[in-house]
């Protein structure tokens, strides 16, 4: 990259590090005023406060632990359920897979077309 770019640091502009946060104050700032405005609009309230939680630039600390989003609302579809339950099928027992093979095929009726051929039938023939 440096030989690309005549000898020169490709990060460093007219003497500055544009990697360095500070030279980056107004697009920081614009990112701020849209937080605060329009760029979660007709969104979840608590979807928005995930993501300003973790696109949080000034305190990397405060964005918190990524398993905490696990355990939201719209990660708890029953969809996307079965598939944790397909991934992890091998180390339950005998009985739990029985029971959860039961009743597998109402709930494939509900995965669409694609995410059957691309996701469930796979992990059914593992």
């Amino acid at each position: 990259m440096v030989a690309l770019n005549k000898g020169k640091d490709p990060f460093v502009l007219n003497q500055k590090d544009i990697t360095d946060k500070s030279s980056h104050g107004f697009e920081i700032k614009s990112m701020e005023r849209k937080f605060n405005t329009t760029l979660f609009t007709g969104f979840d309230h608590d979807f928005e406060q995930i993501m300003k939680q973790l696109l949080n630039i000034n305190n990397p600390e405060a964005r918190g632990p990524l398993n905490s989003i696990a355990d939201k609302q719209w990660f708890l579809d029953p969809l996307l359920q079965t598939i944790k339950v397909l991934e992890t099928l091998d180390s339950k027992d005998h009985q739990s897979k029985q029971t959860f093979l039961q009743n597998i095929t109402r709930l494939l009726q509900l995965f669409d077309k694609k995410a059957l051929l691309k996701k469930v039938i796979p992990l059914l023939l593992e």
